[in-house]
Protein backbone atom coordinates (compact mmCIF):
# COMPACT_ATOMS: atom_id res chain seq x y z
CA UNK A 1 0.00 0.00 0.00
CA UNK A 2 1.53 3.42 -1.08
CA UNK A 3 1.51 6.08 1.50
CA UNK A 4 -0.42 9.13 0.95
CA UNK A 5 -0.93 12.57 3.03
CA UNK A 6 -4.32 13.98 3.49
CA UNK A 7 -5.07 16.85 1.64
CA UNK A 8 -7.37 20.11 2.81
CA UNK A 9 -9.87 17.75 3.55
CA UNK A 10 -9.66 13.89 4.89
CA UNK A 11 -11.59 11.96 1.65
CA UNK A 12 -12.95 8.13 2.58
CA UNK A 13 -12.09 5.45 0.23
CA UNK A 14 -14.79 4.54 -2.09
CA UNK A 15 -14.53 1.21 -1.70
CA UNK A 16 -11.93 -0.01 1.16
CA UNK A 17 -11.93 -3.64 -0.30
CA UNK A 18 -9.92 -2.74 -2.93
CA UNK A 19 -6.88 -1.99 -0.20
CA UNK A 20 -8.42 -5.46 1.05
CA UNK A 21 -11.12 -4.51 3.77
CA UNK A 22 -14.06 -6.46 4.13
CA UNK A 23 -17.34 -4.04 4.14
CA UNK A 24 -18.98 -6.84 6.36
CA UNK A 25 -16.10 -6.93 8.93
CA UNK A 26 -16.70 -2.56 8.69
CA UNK A 27 -20.00 -2.90 8.96
CA UNK A 28 -19.73 -4.46 12.19
CA UNK A 29 -17.35 -2.39 13.64
CA UNK A 30 -19.95 0.67 12.94
CA UNK A 31 -22.79 -1.51 14.92
CA UNK A 32 -20.31 -1.95 17.72
CA UNK A 33 -19.59 1.74 18.07
CA UNK A 34 -22.92 2.73 17.90
CA UNK A 35 -23.85 0.51 20.90
CA UNK A 36 -20.99 1.90 23.14
CA UNK A 37 -22.21 5.41 22.72
CA UNK A 38 -19.12 6.91 20.39
CA UNK A 39 -19.04 9.77 18.98
CA UNK A 40 -16.62 9.52 16.34
CA UNK A 41 -13.83 7.15 14.79
CA UNK A 42 -11.52 7.14 11.66
CA UNK A 43 -9.80 4.28 10.58
CA UNK A 44 -6.48 4.95 8.47
CA UNK A 45 -4.24 2.60 7.23
CA UNK A 46 -0.95 3.91 5.14
CA UNK A 47 -2.91 7.51 5.09
CA UNK A 48 -5.94 6.68 3.61
CA UNK A 49 -9.02 7.12 5.03
CA UNK A 50 -10.32 3.94 5.46
CA UNK A 51 -13.42 4.04 7.25
CA UNK A 52 -15.10 7.37 8.99
CA UNK A 53 -18.24 7.34 11.33
CA UNK A 54 -20.07 9.59 13.17
CA UNK A 55 -19.21 13.90 13.42
CA UNK A 56 -15.32 13.85 13.10
CA UNK A 57 -15.88 17.77 12.60
CA UNK A 58 -17.16 17.84 16.13
CA UNK A 59 -14.48 19.68 18.15
CA UNK A 60 -14.57 17.96 22.01
CA UNK A 61 -12.19 18.07 25.10
CA UNK A 62 -9.09 15.65 24.30
CA UNK A 63 -8.80 15.25 27.89
CA UNK A 64 -5.33 13.49 28.98
CA UNK A 65 -4.67 13.25 24.98
CA UNK A 66 -3.30 16.57 25.77
CA UNK A 67 -0.24 15.21 27.63
CA UNK A 68 0.91 13.33 24.86
CA UNK A 69 0.54 16.91 22.70
CA UNK A 70 2.56 18.50 25.12
CA UNK A 71 5.35 15.36 24.93
CA UNK A 72 5.15 16.20 21.17
CA UNK A 73 5.86 19.79 22.01
CA UNK A 74 8.45 19.21 24.55
CA UNK A 75 9.85 16.86 21.98
CA UNK A 76 10.34 20.26 19.15
CA UNK A 77 11.57 22.59 21.84
CA UNK A 78 14.59 19.36 22.38
CA UNK A 79 15.29 19.32 19.10
CA UNK A 80 15.72 23.00 18.80
CA UNK A 81 17.33 23.40 21.96
CA UNK A 82 15.40 25.91 23.63
CA UNK A 83 14.74 22.67 26.47
CA UNK A 84 17.49 19.82 27.92
CA UNK A 85 15.35 17.21 28.96
CA UNK A 86 18.26 16.82 31.54
CA UNK A 87 17.89 19.62 33.20
CA UNK A 88 16.58 19.27 36.82
CA UNK A 89 13.77 21.66 38.67
CA UNK A 90 16.67 23.38 40.59
CA UNK A 91 17.85 24.86 37.32
CA UNK A 92 14.80 25.48 36.01
CA UNK A 93 14.04 27.46 38.59
CA UNK A 94 10.28 25.28 39.21
CA UNK A 95 8.38 25.27 42.43
CA UNK A 96 5.03 25.63 44.03
CA UNK A 97 3.18 27.37 46.69
CA UNK A 98 4.08 24.52 48.81
CA UNK A 99 7.88 24.86 48.53
CA UNK A 100 9.68 21.67 46.98
CA UNK A 101 12.48 20.01 48.65
CA UNK A 102 16.16 20.09 47.61
CA UNK A 103 15.58 16.23 46.67
CA UNK A 104 12.26 16.93 44.43
CA UNK A 105 14.27 19.47 42.64
CA UNK A 106 16.55 17.52 42.06
CA UNK A 107 13.79 15.36 39.43
CA UNK A 108 14.15 16.18 35.72
CA UNK A 109 12.47 16.83 32.77
CA UNK A 110 12.43 13.39 31.75
CA UNK A 111 11.82 12.28 35.33
CA UNK A 112 8.94 14.09 34.84
CA UNK A 113 7.89 12.74 31.65
CA UNK A 114 7.98 9.26 32.47
CA UNK A 115 5.72 10.47 35.86
CA UNK A 116 8.57 8.92 37.90
CA UNK A 117 9.25 12.97 39.64
CA UNK A 118 8.76 11.70 43.05
CA UNK A 119 6.66 15.07 43.91
CA UNK A 120 3.35 14.26 45.36
CA UNK A 121 2.31 18.00 45.99
CA UNK A 122 -1.44 18.81 45.23
CA UNK A 123 -2.24 19.66 41.97
CA UNK A 124 -5.02 21.29 39.67
CA UNK A 125 -7.03 17.95 38.54
CA UNK A 126 -5.12 16.31 41.61
CA UNK A 127 -5.02 12.56 41.00
CA UNK A 128 -5.29 11.59 45.36
CA UNK A 129 -5.90 7.70 44.45
CA UNK A 130 -2.77 5.97 45.04
CA UNK A 131 -0.55 8.52 45.80
CA UNK A 132 2.34 8.17 47.89
CA UNK A 133 3.53 10.31 50.85
CA UNK A 134 5.61 13.76 50.30
CA UNK A 135 8.89 12.77 49.64
CA UNK A 136 7.81 8.81 49.55
CA UNK A 137 10.62 7.76 46.77
CA UNK A 138 13.44 9.48 45.11
CA UNK A 139 13.22 10.64 41.68
CA UNK A 140 12.97 8.18 38.83
CA UNK A 141 12.49 5.43 41.63
CA UNK A 142 8.49 5.43 41.22
CA UNK A 143 5.72 5.65 38.69
CA UNK A 144 2.63 7.42 39.47
CA UNK A 145 0.17 8.65 37.21
CA UNK A 146 1.01 12.46 38.05
CA UNK A 147 -0.92 15.44 36.85
CA UNK A 148 1.20 17.74 39.20
CA UNK A 149 4.25 16.42 36.85
CA UNK A 150 1.95 16.94 33.61
CA UNK A 151 1.02 20.52 34.46
CA UNK A 152 4.69 21.06 35.96
CA UNK A 153 5.96 20.36 32.34
CA UNK A 154 3.22 22.79 30.98
CA UNK A 155 5.13 25.64 32.76
CA UNK A 156 8.22 24.32 31.77
CA UNK A 157 7.80 24.51 28.30
CA UNK A 158 6.45 28.13 28.24
CA UNK A 159 9.26 29.67 30.41
CA UNK A 160 12.05 27.66 28.00
CA UNK A 161 10.16 28.72 24.55
CA UNK A 162 9.03 32.11 26.05
CA UNK A 163 5.93 30.88 23.68
CA UNK A 164 2.84 30.02 24.90
CA UNK A 165 1.34 26.23 24.65
CA UNK A 166 -1.39 26.84 22.13
CA UNK A 167 0.33 29.47 19.98
CA UNK A 168 3.38 26.74 19.92
CA UNK A 169 0.76 23.85 18.87
CA UNK A 170 -0.36 26.31 16.18
CA UNK A 171 2.68 27.30 14.52
CA UNK A 172 4.74 24.11 15.10
CA UNK A 173 2.17 21.51 15.06
CA UNK A 174 -1.59 22.37 13.38
CA UNK A 175 -0.16 24.66 10.44
CA UNK A 176 2.21 22.37 9.16
CA UNK A 177 -0.23 19.08 9.53
CA UNK A 178 -2.96 21.39 8.29
CA UNK A 179 -5.71 20.76 10.81
CA UNK A 180 -8.97 21.54 9.62
CA UNK A 181 -10.82 22.92 12.90
CA UNK A 182 -8.50 24.57 15.39
CA UNK A 183 -8.45 28.09 16.72
CA UNK A 184 -6.45 29.08 19.20
CA UNK A 185 -9.67 29.73 21.57
CA UNK A 186 -10.05 25.83 21.66
CA UNK A 187 -7.04 25.78 24.62
CA UNK A 188 -6.57 27.63 27.73
CA UNK A 189 -5.47 27.27 31.25
CA UNK A 190 -7.09 26.37 34.39
CA UNK A 191 -5.91 27.69 36.97
CA UNK A 192 -6.12 26.50 40.86
CA UNK A 193 -5.26 27.49 44.54
CA UNK A 194 -3.47 23.51 45.19
CA UNK A 195 -0.35 24.68 42.74
CA UNK A 196 1.06 27.14 41.20
CA UNK A 197 1.01 24.97 37.67
CA UNK A 198 -1.92 24.78 35.64
CA UNK A 199 -3.85 22.39 33.74
CA UNK A 200 -3.03 23.04 29.84
CA UNK A 201 -7.20 22.07 28.32
CA UNK A 202 -7.40 21.69 24.48
CA UNK A 203 -10.28 20.77 22.19
CA UNK A 204 -9.77 19.08 18.80
CA UNK A 205 -11.79 17.42 16.57
CA UNK A 206 -11.38 14.24 15.77
CA UNK A 207 -10.23 14.97 11.81
CA UNK A 208 -7.33 17.38 13.29
CA UNK A 209 -6.57 14.56 16.16
CA UNK A 210 -5.85 11.85 13.42
CA UNK A 211 -3.48 14.31 11.35
CA UNK A 212 -1.60 14.45 14.84
CA UNK A 213 -1.63 10.31 15.09
CA UNK A 214 -0.41 10.30 11.29
CA UNK A 215 2.79 12.52 12.19
CA UNK A 216 3.84 9.72 15.14
CA UNK A 217 3.45 6.92 12.52
CA UNK A 218 5.24 8.70 10.23
CA UNK A 219 8.46 9.14 12.83
CA UNK A 220 7.72 12.68 12.90
CA UNK A 221 7.48 13.24 9.26
CA UNK A 222 4.59 15.30 7.45
CA UNK A 223 5.29 15.07 3.98
CA UNK A 224 8.77 16.65 3.20
CA UNK A 225 9.69 17.87 6.78
CA UNK A 226 10.36 15.99 9.79
CA UNK A 227 8.36 18.05 12.30
CA UNK A 228 9.77 16.30 15.36
CA UNK A 229 12.87 14.58 15.09
CA UNK A 230 12.78 10.35 14.74
CA UNK A 231 14.71 9.60 17.92
CA UNK A 232 12.29 11.66 20.07
CA UNK A 233 9.41 9.69 19.00
CA UNK A 234 10.77 6.78 19.33
CA UNK A 235 11.87 7.96 22.57
CA UNK A 236 8.84 9.25 23.66
CA UNK A 237 7.05 5.89 22.87
CA UNK A 238 9.03 3.08 24.42
CA UNK A 239 7.77 1.57 27.56
CA UNK A 240 10.08 2.94 30.52
CA UNK A 241 6.93 1.16 33.01
CA UNK A 242 5.58 -1.95 33.16
CA UNK A 243 2.33 -0.02 34.92
CA UNK A 244 0.61 -3.38 36.06
CA UNK A 245 3.79 -3.42 38.60
CA UNK A 246 2.54 0.02 40.23
CA UNK A 247 -1.25 0.23 40.15
CA UNK A 248 -4.53 -1.96 40.67
CA UNK A 249 -6.52 -0.76 38.13
CA UNK A 250 -3.81 -2.41 35.58
CA UNK A 251 -3.26 -6.04 37.10
CA UNK A 252 -2.12 -7.55 33.93
CA UNK A 253 1.42 -7.31 32.19
CA UNK A 254 1.70 -5.26 28.93
CA UNK A 255 0.93 -2.02 29.13
CA UNK A 256 3.68 0.24 29.48
CA UNK A 257 4.19 4.47 29.60
CA UNK A 258 6.72 6.69 27.90
CA UNK A 259 6.82 10.26 27.50
CA UNK A 260 3.67 10.94 27.73
CA UNK A 261 2.55 8.02 25.48
CA UNK A 262 0.73 4.63 26.75
CA UNK A 263 2.23 1.74 25.11
CA UNK A 264 0.70 -1.89 24.63
CA UNK A 265 2.32 -5.77 23.56
CA UNK A 266 -0.34 -7.40 21.65
CA UNK A 267 -1.87 -9.01 24.70
CA UNK A 268 -1.10 -5.65 27.01
CA UNK A 269 -3.80 -3.26 25.93
CA UNK A 270 -6.76 -4.68 27.99
CA UNK A 271 -7.27 -8.24 29.94
CA UNK A 272 -10.12 -9.26 27.33
CA UNK A 273 -8.46 -8.41 24.24
CA UNK A 274 -5.75 -9.76 21.79
CA UNK A 275 -5.29 -7.07 19.18
CA UNK A 276 -2.23 -9.35 17.82
CA UNK A 277 0.20 -6.53 17.10
CA UNK A 278 1.30 -3.87 19.66
CA UNK A 279 0.98 -0.23 19.78
CA UNK A 280 1.38 3.30 21.04
CA UNK A 281 -1.73 5.03 21.93
CA UNK A 282 -2.68 8.48 23.76
CA UNK A 283 -5.80 8.06 26.14
CA UNK A 284 -8.34 10.65 27.65
CA UNK A 285 -10.92 10.37 30.52
CA UNK A 286 -14.05 9.14 29.54
CA UNK A 287 -12.98 7.08 25.88
CA UNK A 288 -10.53 9.53 23.80
CA UNK A 289 -8.22 7.03 22.10
CA UNK A 290 -5.45 8.25 19.65
CA UNK A 291 -4.03 4.78 18.48
CA UNK A 292 -0.81 4.02 16.50
CA UNK A 293 0.22 0.76 15.10
CA UNK A 294 3.24 0.81 13.53
CA UNK A 295 3.97 -2.36 12.50
CA UNK A 296 1.09 -2.14 9.71
CA UNK A 297 0.89 1.24 9.31
CA UNK A 298 -2.43 1.57 11.12
CA UNK A 299 -3.92 4.95 13.25
CA UNK A 300 -7.03 4.37 15.03
CA UNK A 301 -8.40 7.81 16.42
CA UNK A 302 -11.77 7.90 18.39
CA UNK A 303 -13.60 10.13 20.94
CA UNK A 304 -17.15 10.84 22.85
CA UNK A 305 -18.69 13.74 23.79
CA UNK A 306 -18.73 15.02 27.11
CA UNK A 307 -21.96 16.07 27.31
CA UNK A 308 -23.09 12.24 27.63
CA UNK A 309 -23.97 10.68 30.90
CA UNK A 310 -22.02 6.94 30.32
CA UNK A 311 -18.30 6.63 28.50
CA UNK A 312 -16.10 4.18 26.51
CA UNK A 313 -14.26 1.57 28.74
CA UNK A 314 -10.70 0.97 28.04
CA UNK A 315 -12.26 -2.35 27.94
CA UNK A 316 -14.53 -1.57 25.01
CA UNK A 317 -11.78 0.08 22.94
CA UNK A 318 -9.45 -3.03 23.43
CA UNK A 319 -12.53 -4.97 22.06
CA UNK A 320 -12.94 -2.25 19.54
CA UNK A 321 -9.59 -2.38 18.08
CA UNK A 322 -9.41 -6.32 18.42
CA UNK A 323 -12.31 -6.27 15.65
CA UNK A 324 -10.64 -2.96 13.68
CA UNK A 325 -6.64 -5.41 13.90
CA UNK A 326 -8.65 -8.92 12.86
CA UNK A 327 -10.06 -6.85 9.89
CA UNK A 328 -7.38 -5.02 8.59
CA UNK A 329 -5.49 -6.86 5.87
CA UNK A 330 -2.43 -9.49 6.48
CA UNK A 331 1.26 -7.28 5.80
CA UNK A 332 4.57 -8.58 6.15
CA UNK A 333 4.78 -7.08 9.90
CA UNK A 334 1.69 -8.77 10.93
Amino acid sequence: MNFVFPEAEWKALDNPEVQGWSNEALDQIKLFVNGIGSNALMIIQGGNLIYQWGDCARKTSTASIRKSIMSALIGIAVDRKMLDPKSSLAELEIDDYSPLSTLEKSATVINLLQARSGIYHPAVYDISQGRPEQRAYSPGEFWFYNNWDFNALGSIFQSSTSMGIYEAFQHWLAEPLAMQDFELSDGFLLEGKESIHPVYKLKLSLRDLARFGLLYLQKGCWRDRQLISEDWIAESTTAYTDVSLYTDWVNHSGRGYGYLWWTATAEGFSEESNLVQPCFYASGYGGQFLVVFPHIDLVVAHNVSHDVKHSVSHQQMGRLLQMIVTACPLGEGK
